[in-house]
């Protein structure tokens, strides 16, 4: 019964800043301020990923300007920085 309540957002380990994809993007603080407070805010898990200070986006999504539903999110931009990946799951009514 537990299974039908969704868990809109999910992290997990990705790895290191030097291995992210070569097709994300760093978010500048704007983005990740908008990302965080209308994309992400209130969603059940916010708060595991509202401590990440640098969010990295595939390029593709933000040249639609939009954000997509997949991340990468860290501390820090250091190469051998933490890197987890957080994927939203949108749910439909």
């Amino acid at each position: 019964m537990g299974d039908d309540a969704p868990i809109p957002i999910t992290l997990e380990v990705f790895g290191w800043v030097g291995d992210l994809p070569k097709d994300v993007r760093l978010l500048t603080i704007g983005q990740i301020r908008y990302l965080k407070e209308h994309h992400l805010k209130g969603f059940d898990g916010y708060e595991g990923v509202e401590r990440f200070t640098n969010f990295f986006a595939e390029a593709s999504t933000l040249k639609h300007r939009e954000y997509g539903n997949m991340f990468y999110a860290s501390i820090g931009i250091n190469p051998w920085d933490k890197v987890y990946k957080v994927t939203v799951k949108r749910v439909r009514g």
